[in-house]
């Protein structure tokens, strides 16, 4: 075998090892009940109140409420967790403060990168409450209807500064699911062009999409939160986030991907890149073994004949 044979025949093994390997990963962590912990912090501006606009949407997940952190415990890949901090009561401030609640951010990021709202767990995370300083106060408003109309849920209204743009967190509906997770949108000195509305859908079975996910989970006692089922077509799962601007958004690869976010053909996809793998490095194996073995004497032999 030639050097350069060599050569390329061991890039092809290393490659498939990453196939076979690197892949499936993700999967085997979850098959073992590999968890993940999610910790919200109130940043330096104001504090939790004993109770606030936690949403967990899990079957495996705890939940600890204090006025310094919220940490959430048990977490799977997929699972979903939201925190609305703009929504009144949401932060106590300090008496006299001149700062107002935006929502959160990924921690070590800027105070002015806003982050959705609700998000989905992709491994260990903290998130601190962004904060704004007052100036041209401005009121928005957020509804929850179904796509014929029907109003689901009372609507909010929050405040922000004119040019912000606030990201706005689902509120889980028994028996539907919504367009999106998160809407945002930058505010305007109109507040009639300050909507933002989830638009629900029902689901195949009413009920069966989703056990209630959302809690307002209570300092003193950490609850165990229900699960979703599931059970909903693929093509019902909301997206990650619109801008109602009409601004494209980019969301991360691992929530695109995520099995439990919507997309579990990625799932699937996976395990095929983790098989064609194994095949791969099975055959570049049995390539090399051949190519090194020596030719036997009844070879020889014929060729003299």
């Amino acid at each position: 075998m030639t050097g350069f044979r060599r050569r390329f025949l061991l890039c092809l093994l290393a490659a498939a090892l990453v196939c076979s390997v690197g892949i499936p990963r993700t999967f085997a962590q979850e098959a073992e009940g590999y968890t993940y912990t999610v910790v919200l912090y109130p940043g330096n501006q104001g504090s939790f109140p004993a109770s606030g606009p936690l949403s967990v949407q899990s079957d495996t997940a705890s939940v600890s409420f204090s006025e310094r952190q919220i940490r959430i415990t048990g977490l799977r890949r997929g699972d979903r967790v939201g925190y609305d901090a703009s929504e009144e009561g949401a932060i106590l401030l300090k008496d006299g403060s001149r700062y107002y609640a935006k929502g959160i951010r990924e921690s070590g990021k800027d105070n002015s990168t806003l982050g959705p709202s609700s998000f989905a767990v992709i491994g260990d995370r903290e998130y601190v409450v962004a904060y704004g300083i007052r100036g041209k106060m401005v009121s928005y408003r957020i509804h929850y209807r179904s796509t014929t109309g029907k109003t689901l849920l009372p609507s909010r209204t929050c405040y922000g500064n004119i040019g912000d743009r606030p990201v706005a967190a689902w509120a889980y509906v028994d028996g539907y699911l919504p367009q999106a997770y998160n809407l945002t949108r930058t505010l305007s000195a109109d507040p009639a062009k300050n909507e933002f509305t989830f638009i629900y859908t029902p689901t195949a079975q009413t009920g069966q999409a989703a056990s209630n996910p959302s809690a307002i989970a209570q300092k003193e006692s950490p609850r165990q939160i229900d699960a979703p089922k599931n059970q909903v077509s693929a093509l019902l799962f909301p997206q990650e986030i619109i801008d109602l601007d009409g601004i494209a958004v980019r969301t991360t690869t691992a929530e695109r991907s995520s099995p439990r976010n919507g997309n579990p053909g990625f799932a699937a996809l996976g395990i095929l890149c983790s098989a064609a793998g194994l095949g791969t490095l099975g055959g570049l194996l049995y390539l090399v073994h051949k190519k090194q073995k020596p030719p036997v004497m009844e070879d020889y032999e014929n060729k003299e004949e």
